[in-house]
Order: C-alpha cells, then sequence, then structure tokens
C-alpha cells in the first residue's frame, strides 16, 4: 500500500512538473511572424537622437523615408539624398551614396530604434511614425 502511495505521489508530481512547463517555441513563433519589412516601411521622424550616449541637439527635421520600396530618403547628412537599402536580419543596410548599416534595436507599429557607428562616434535614434501631410 506504501509503494502505491509513494508511486501515485511521484505521478502526480511530475505530472505538476509538465503541466507547469511553458512552451517557448509558440512564442518564438509568434516573434518569427512579425513582417518587419511591413513595420519598417514608413516615413520616420526622428524624435530624440543621442550621440555617444548624449543627447544630440542638432536633428531637427531629421527624418527617415522608408515607404518607397527598397529606397531610404533622408536628410541625415544635411541634404536630401536617396539611396537603395536592404532589410538583413535586425540591420538596415543602406548603399549607394554613403553605404551604411543600421542597427534595428526595436521597431513597433508606431516607434522605431535605429542605432549605428560612423566615424567611431555611436549614434542612436529614436523614431516616431509620421502620416505625410500631418
Amino acid at each position: 500500500m506504501m509503494k502505491l502511495i509513494s508511486f501515485l505521489l511521484l505521478s502526480i508530481s511530475f505530472l505538476f512538473c509538465f503541466v507547469s512547463c511553458n512552451d517557448d517555441t509558440k512564442e518564438e513563433e509568434n516573434e518569427a511572424k512579425i513582417d518587419v519589412p511591413s513595420l519598417v516601411s514608413h516615413y520616420w521622424k526622428c524624435d530624440k537622437a543621442e550621440r555617444n550616449g548624449k543627447i544630440a541637439a542638432s536633428i531637427d527635421g531629421l527624418f527617415f523615408d522608408f515607404s518607397t520600396k527598397d529606397t531610404l530618403k533622408t536628410n541625415m547628412m544635411g541634404d536630401l539624398y536617396s539611396n537603395p537599402y536592404s532589410i538583413e536580419g535586425d540591420t538596415i543596410v543602406q548603399k549607394g551614396t554613403f553605404p551604411m548599416k543600421f542597427a534595428l534595436v526595436s521597431v513597433d507599429s508606431n516607434r522605431m530604434q535605429l542605432n549605428m557607428e560612423m566615424n567611431a562616434t555611436k549614434f542612436a535614434f529614436y523614431l516616431i511614425k509620421e502620416v505625410k501631410g500631418e
């Protein structure tokens, strides 16, 4: 009888252990279904920028426009220019006149953060999606 009770208690313990385990693969599958190019493909206005971890003051009017297929329009270098780009994992690779790589730190339906390094200076751009004409 004692063996039966011990066996039942042990079985119930294992049952609770298996039931309480979280299936992380479902969360990973949901994250994999996020369509990053669709989230990125908009006009983004720079809300805040950092240069080497300090707030950069010279961002008035700075924007990144990914709304045209495979073309990035921006005024980041002062003048307006357009260059082809691609998304490779969590990196936006800008080709053409000013080749650069931006780390896509985060993106959702309204906000995006891009980080990059140029001439040993680290930049972080905090962007807000904006509908043209607003």
